[in-house]
C-alpha cells in the first residue's frame, strides 16, 4: 500500500510536522495530535504541508511562508501577491537597417559603433550582427 503524507497542526494551526502514513487514524493513534493530509505535488491543499507554515481550515489549504511584509494572500491562488502590482513594460524598440550608437569607456573618446538588424532572425530572439 502507497502511504500517504500527513502534517500534525497546533492549536495556532502551524504545521509541527510531515509524516508519511497509511491514514490519518493511523497518525492520531501513533502520535495524537490534529493532522490533515498533505500532497507532494501540491494537487489538494494548493502546497505540501512545511513546517513552520500555516494550515488555513477555512481555505482548507496550506498557506506557504511569506517573506516579504506588506504583501497579501490571494485566496484564490493561496499565493502571496505584492500589494503593488509589477508594471507592465512600458517602452518597446523598433529597429531597422543600421543604427549608429555611441559606447564610451573612461577614454574620454568614443567609438562609433555599427549594429546591423536582421529581421529575419528576430524570431524567437533578437539577433544582433556588431561590427566595429
Amino acid at each position: 500500500m502507497t502511504n500517504k503524507y500527513f502534517a500534525e497542526i497546533d492549536s495556532d494551526s502551524i504545521v509541527i510536522r510531515v509524516v508519511s502514513a497509511e491514514s490519518k487514524d493511523q497518525c492520531e493513534s501513533n502520535y495524537g495530535g490534529a493532522w490533515v493530509e498533505t500532497w507532494k505535488d501540491g494537487s489538494q491543499r494548493f502546497h505540501f504541508a512545511c513546517v513552520g507554515s500555516p494550515y488555513n481550515e477555512r481555505l482548507d489549504a496550506f498557506v506557504p511562508n511569506n517573506d516579504f511584509q506588506g504583501w497579501i494572500l490571494n485566496e484564490e491562488t493561496i499565493e502571496w501577491e505584492p500589494p503593488t502590482p509589477m508594471p507592465e513594460p512600458q517602452w518597446a524598440i523598433y529597429i531597422s537597417g543600421v543604427m549608429s550608437v555611441k559606447t564610451g569607456n573612461l577614454n574620454p573618446k568614443y567609438q562609433k559603433v555599427k549594429f546591423r538588424f536582421d529581421s529575419a532572425r528576430m524570431s524567437p530572439c533578437l539577433k544582433w550582427k556588431l561590427s566595429i
